[in-house]
Order: structure tokens, then sequence, then C-alpha cells
């Protein structure tokens, strides 16, 4: 059984990057607090991917719950494509 990691990444979040572990990709479902730890040290910027990050690692309480919200990463939305169907207007 997985042992409980104390960091959790927000929705839609992995870490993927070839210079860290190998290209290993991880989710919440393999995260680990080893590898969760060495990617924050390794890249600091990347904090507001986590929801939640343990005491020990965060500056103060309240830096760790507000910073995600200050950098918040959508994911970019494409315009759909009208078929090209256009109505006509009425006279």
């Amino acid at each position: 059984m997985r042992e409980k990691c104390d960091y959790h990444m927000r929705a839609g979040f992995i870490i993927r990057c070839g210079d860290f572990d190998g290209g290993e990709i991880y989710t919440n479902a393999n995260l680990t607090n080893d590898v969760a730890r060495r990617y924050l040290e390794r890249f600091p910027a990347k904090r507001a991917m986590f929801d939640r990050i343990p005491e020990e690692r965060a500056e103060t309480p309240t830096q760790a719950t507000e910073e995600p919200t200050k950098q918040s990463v959508q994911p970019s939305r494409k315009k759909a494509v009208n078929g090209g169907s256009k109505r006509k207007k009425r006279k």
C-alpha cells in the first residue's frame, strides 16, 4: 500500500520534467514526500502547483495558502471554429 503523501498538487497539475528524475511523470496518485520535496527544492517557483505543502516546508502558513490564488495557471482555451454555417439576416 502506498504511503500517504503530505504534499498535494492542485487539480490538473502533474510533474513532468526531463531534467528531473529522468523525465518520470508524477501525479497525486504516485507522488511521494521525497519527490515533492526534491522538486520544490530544485524549482521553488513551482510552489503554486500545490494545494498542500507541509508546514516545515512553507515559509508561513498564510503564504502557503495565498500563493496558489495569486499565480493561477489556467489551461488555454481555443475558440471553437464555426463550421462555416452562417445565419442569414432577416430583412
